[in-house]
């Protein structure tokens, strides 16, 4: 039930589903020894036409307005062994947040990936270097092999190459100087990564977008 919970918890605050009003820059759920807590990049208003499969009485009872309110955020797992954080935001608040909660960048151990779009993977970096330089990073294969493939991005139209040379220079930095792996994504049970954290496949979203 445990595991139950972290996951429902994870997915409705990435929704932003949990409270109407603007969350706090952070919130911390407790499970046992470990500290679960979201660090809040902001909110914003989306449309129902990026949900798929949204039936229109879905839409009409919960969404009166025509509008759901979704979140930008980034989760510090915080362990007797491990200060580990899952995805990295747009890093526009991130430093501030982790600071609310008394972590500076050189303590962050881990870092696990959902996917490398631009909002979860921005704070990776500062300038050119990386932001987290004692942390192990660690994308999923299928996502590190489409981000970081030359044939692929030379196959888009120039104006959506920038995700592409984002994600290269992210992989080449924490390669060169802090510590990378990437890791097949388990269908639904196996041995976990580090801390009792496992990663499942929730492609679809982007060739190798996982869910912990």
């Amino acid at each position: 039930m445990k595991k139950i919970s972290i996951l429902l918890l994870v997915v409705l605050l990435s929704a932003g589903y949990i409270a109407a009003q603007e969350l706090p820059a952070t919130y911390t759920y407790k499970v046992g020894e470990y500290e679960i807590i979201l660090l809040s990049e902001g909110q914003q208003n989306s449309k129902p036409s990026v949900l798929i499969g949204a039936a229109p009485e879905q839409i009409a009872k919960t969404m009166p307005d025509g509008t759901y309110t979704s979140a930008v955020n980034a989760f510090l797992v915080k362990t007797p062994q491990a200060n580990i954080l899952i995805d990295a935001g747009f890093g526009r608040k991130l430093f501030d947040n982790l600071a609310l909660v008394g972590v500076t960048p050189e303590q962050i151990d881990v870092i696990y990936l959902t996917h490398m779009h631009g909002d979860h993977v921005g704070g990776l970096m500062r300038g050119d270097k990386v932001a987290f330089p004692n942390a192990k990073l660690y994308i999923p294969t299928p996502e590190a092999a489409y981000w970081t493939s030359e044939q692929i991005m030379k196959s888009m139209p120039e104006n959506r190459r920038g995700g592409f040379l984002a994600a290269q220079k992210i992989v080449n930095a924490y390669k060169q100087d802090a510590s990378y792996a990437d890791f097949e994504p388990l269908d639904i049970a196996g041995d976990g990564l580090r801390e009792g954290i496992t990663g499942y496949k929730a492609f679809g979203h982007t060739p190798g977008h996982t869910m912990y």
